[in-house]
């Protein structure tokens, strides 16, 4: 077979049976249309319907296979299929539906529903309805980005057809991480961000490199979404100084300075002791993600094994909470308004959780992704400042772990809330998709890259 006609066929998503790539599309079709698979997205949701005797992926993909499939879907797993050349008619013949957990009556809905059975007077605003991708055990050390891409065009494809239309061929799915993968390539091909992919060598298709807020932009862009990147510098860095040593020989004078300095972490619990809030010193464990521990706990033997910590001081992000809580509800953070009790009305006639229907945020630090699906303000008390949190969905976490939480009422604080203390990276950034399609110039201006809003720069 030559070069020129192996470049021209390619496997089925479905069968992988090996095709000319024009045939493709009318050939998975005639999948969709038989009894072997519905024709809706939903089939690839993995944990929905009956799976009869078919089994899981054993790499943890979702999908559920005869187990004479197993083989070859393993196969696949190992071998990513590469589209070549990554122009739209070959994508849009090759993608394939990302596998999801379907949650009912939807992932945002259940969090509202959690949100208004707290005590208190609060207000809340979320972002509109969404699929929750998380990592599987194939992917889950470098795909957060690729996964919260995935979120936010969950969103985009239900907000409205003209943006279902547009984006990925009209497909009406979110397509699964290899096919983003050659999306991207795509982007970048038809000269969105040419620096970015430059530092990324032109190519991720079948890597494990990790993109950022401005490749998610740049994939966005292609399809005339108006995907705009907003930069934060927090005040302080989160110093480093305190390195675990083998055994704590200062055990006494560290618990003294814990008592001089005591600043209060309101939402951030001790995970060793259960202290919530943490109050004093705050120690992070660089080896487990989001470990923290009180000073008391520090202090004591056996935490070398989850070590060494890092000790986490004030850094200043208010300006990107303000920004959140003023995308979410319109009002500006300073805005005076009147605290809801659970069930209680507001002026506008509405409860204290708005449902906005606005895109979430992707939102990026160094080293991970997550994405803002909303804010929440608690009224402290007279003379207090209102304590605020992002709530957050975390592709680190899995999709069933999140609607248990939030079903059962317990524990869904810990997953989702993230109060201002929690934010100790010294930069930040978010990702916004206003709505509207660029065209012409517009577009033409989307291909360049940068950052629509600095704050504290």
């Amino acid at each position: 077979m030559t070069r020129e006609k192996e470049e021209n066929q390619a496997p089925c998503p479905v069968c992988m049976e090996v095709l000319k790539v024009q045939d493709i599309e009318a050939h998975t079709q005639s999948h969709l249309d038989s009894s072997d698979v519905s024709a809706e997205p939903d089939v690839f949701h993995g944990d929905d319907g009956d799976s009869g005797d078919k089994v899981p992926c054993p790499l943890g993909c979702g999908q559920h296979l005869s187990r004479k499939q197993v083989p070859s879907h393993e196969a696949a797993h190992r071998s990513p299929r590469i589209i070549s050349p990554p122009c739209p008619p070959n994508i849009c013949a090759m993608q394939r539906p990302a596998t999801f957990l379907k949650v009912t009556p939807g992932i945002i809905q259940l969090l509202a529903e959690a949100l208004n059975s707290q005590q208190g007077r609060f207000r809340a605003a979320l972002s509109g309805p969404l699929h929750h991708f998380s990592a599987t055990p194939v992917d889950a050390d470098w795909a957060c980005g690729w996964r919260n891409i995935q979120m936010l065009s969950s969103h985009l494809l239900m907000r409205n057809e003209g943006l279902s239309n547009a984006m990925y061929c009209g497909c009406g799915y979110t397509p699964d991480v290899i096919s983003m993968q050659a999306w991207l390539e795509c982007a970048w091909q038809s000269g969105f961000d040419t620096e970015g992919a430059e530092q990324l060598g032109h190519h991720v298709q079948g890597t494990q490199k990790w993109v950022g807020t401005t490749e998610a932009a740049a994939l966005l862009r292609q399809f005339g979404v108006r995907a705009l990147v907003i930069d934060f510098k927090g005040g302080e860095r989160c110093s480093s100084r305190h390195q675990r040593e083998a055994r704590p020989s200062r055990a006494g004078n560290r618990l003294k300075a814990a008592r001089e300095w005591a600043p209060i972490h309101n939402g951030v619990q001790c995970d060793r002791c259960g202290v919530c809030p943490i109050q004093g010193p705050r120690y992070n464990s660089q080896i487990l993600r989001e470990y923290n521990l009180c000073g008391k706990c520090w202090a004591l033997d056996g935490m070398d094994a989850i070590g060494p910590f890092t000790e986490l001081q004030e850094v200043h992000h208010n300006a990107l909470f303000d920004y959140v809580w003023q995308y979410f509800t319109g009002e500006r953070a300073g805005q005076q308004h009147k605290g809801c009790e659970p069930g209680g009305q507001r002026q506008s006639g509405s409860g204290p959780v708005i449902m906005s229907n606005k895109p979430p945020l992707y939102f990026q630090h160094e080293g991970h992704s997550r994405t803002i699906v909303g804010i929440e303000r608690h009224e402290a008390g007279e003379g207090m400042a209102p304590q605020m949190y992002l709530l957050i969905l975390d592709p680190s976490q899995g999709t069933a772990q999140i609607e248990s939480a939030l079903r059962s009422r317990r524990g869904w604080q810990r997953l989702i809330k993230r109060s201002l203390c929690w934010l100790q990276k010294p930069e930040y950034q978010l990702l916004i998709c206003p709505d509207g399609l660029a065209s012409g110039q517009a577009l033409e201006d989307l291909k360049i890259m940068r950052a629509s809003e600095q704050y504290g720069f």
